[in-house]
């Protein structure tokens, strides 16, 4: 098993209950994709052609779990415009890491 991230995130995650999800979910695996069914932003919001995902959060000091990091963080790197707000701080912009040489 190789011990990069995103195989990790292959078997961090629970596998899906219903049959003919859990049937898509092997396929995919099967075929190197990672699935990922916790994390996603609590809106994705559409203007014109522009979208964006927002990460809500009650308090500046409230970070975002692990799997919600993860799943912005991949978006953000897919060019889709990403934010984590809070009522203090209003929208703050999610930046992916660079990729390591």
């Amino acid at each position: 098993m190789r011990s990069d991230r995103s195989n990790r995130a292959k078997t961090t995650f629970k596998a899906p209950v219903n049959p003919a999800e859990k049937d898509c979910w092997d396929k995919l695996h099967a075929n190197g994709w990672t699935t990922l069914r916790k994390g996603w932003p609590d809106i994705i919001a559409f203007k014109e052609d522009k979208v964006c995902c927002i990460e809500v959060k009650t308090k500046r000091g409230h970070r975002l779990k692990k799997h919600q990091g993860i799943v912005l963080n991949l978006l953000a790197s897919q060019g889709v415009t990403c934010y984590r707000w809070d009522p203090e701080n209003g929208f703050q912009n999610i930046v992916p890491p660079k990729p390591s040489p």
